[in-house]
């Protein structure tokens, strides 16, 4: 389960599971559709994690779910 999502550095999410950190690079993402608002970091910085534990820029219009962010 994601307890915390952060900043880590550019456009590198934190993530905070139960006794594990593991870190997702949002970069690739930004070449495509909406995700290219992002680049804009005072809008990548403005997110919530969800209630599925995914995360939610722009009042909800963009996200990435928990599954996308957990892949290896």
């Amino acid at each position: 389960m994601i307890h915390e999502i952060s900043i880590y550095k550019d456009y590198i999410l934190k993530i905070k599971m139960n006794n594990e950190v593991k870190y997702f690079d949002v970069e690739p993402y930004l070449e495509f559709g909406d995700f290219k608002m992002l680049k804009d970091k005072n809008k990548f910085k403005d997110f919530e994690l969800d209630e599925l534990g995914g995360i939610n820029w722009l009042n909800g219009a963009l996200s990435l779910s928990k599954d996308t962010l957990l892949e290896d």
